[in-house]
């Protein structure tokens, strides 16, 4: 490696993705504390929009979390009347899990006002490359699973 490309670390995919991740973790961080929640949290909530009725152990593999750590995230949630769970019907010793109408509410009001933060932030990308940026972020995301 040459000095010249060893100094100019700061222009490497690494380094930015990590820059750039800080940043919006943290910023993730601040509006997830001021509305009361936690990264775990917002992500069962998610998963449940995407799709009601999951197991508890498919919402803990939709969100990457070993099923045992999606337990206390559940019940706080269940607590809260955001979600309800009950006896899967194909086998009553795991839960299945589904959003509430007040939960359904939170989701929507919560998108509603993540929507133009995720613009801002993303604003000096073009349409054509945000979708470049996922699609990449994607294949990245997919290669480090296997």
């Amino acid at each position: 490696m040459s000095i010249e490309s060893s100094v100019n670390y700061t222009r490497h995919a690494g380094f930015l993705l990590a820059a750039v991740g800080r940043m919006a973790e943290s910023s993730w961080r601040r509006f997830l504390q001021v509305k009361g929640l936690t990264s775990a949290e917002f992500s069962v909530l998610a998963a449940l929009r995407a799709k009601q009725g999951l197991t508890q152990r498919a919402v803990a593999d939709s969100v990457g979390v070993d099923p045992r750590n999606v337990v206390a995230t559940v019940a706080r949630l269940t607590r809260r009347g955001l979600i309800t769970h009950s006896p899967a019907r194909r086998d009553g010793r795991a839960k299945t899990i589904a959003l509430t109408a007040r939960g359904l509410s939170r989701w929507e009001t919560l998108e509603l006002e993540l929507r133009p933060k995720r613009e801002a932030f993303f604003s000096p990308l073009t349409p054509t490359e945000m979708a470049e940026l996922e699609h990449l972020l994607l294949k990245l995301h997919k290669g480090s699973l296997q």
